[in-house]
């Protein structure tokens, strides 16, 4: 305990090796200070002259916020420009792939229904009415298809309907 006071007041001893870092407030007490004699008018001069120049400042901070936050807006609208049109792109490539698609399944149906391979014409348009579920044409082609099968093979196709 007492090895342990020894070493604290050691190290306090060795601080006071910094120069005006002490802690004590001595040094300030004993130094004098002195004011420059200002009149009013140069009193009034001078505070003119802090609020012109805090009103430039803020002027100065006005406009760099105002450009700073129209470029980044401008940014922005230009990135979305490019991404609207980037996704319009994607969406006309994918619509035209659809009708393509769409297309060859009507064609193929068709080519099966002129050999009157029903099973085949049914697939190829069940195919295309999953891409345009909502198509007219393809559901009355299925449903000519179905009626072609039935009386073709001689079923009665109204006990087939569940």
């Amino acid at each position: 305990m007492i090895s342990s006071l020894k070493n604290n007041r050691l190290l306090l001893s060795k601080r006071n090796f910094l120069d005006g870092r002490s802690g004590s407030f001595d040094k300030v007490r004993k130094t004098k200070l002195t004011f420059v004699a200002v009149t009013s008018e140069e009193l009034k001069a001078q505070k003119k002259e802090i609020v012109k120049s805090a009103r430039r400042q803020r002027i100065q901070s006005t406009v760099i916020t105002s450009l700073v936050i129209g470029l980044v807006l401008l940014g922005m609208f230009y990135l979305n420009t490019i991404y609207t049109d980037h996704v319009g792109e994607v969406q006309h490539k994918i619509a035209l792939r659809r009708k393509k698609e769409f297309n060859k399944y009507i064609k193929e149906g068709d080519i099966f229904y002129a050999k009157e391979q029903w099973k085949n014409t049914n697939f190829f348009y069940k195919r295309a009415l999953t891409i345009f579920p909502e198509n007219q044409e393809v559901l009355e082609k299925i449903q000519n298809s179905y009626k072609n099968r039935c009386c073709n093979l001689g079923l009665d196709c109204n006990k087939l309907v569940r």
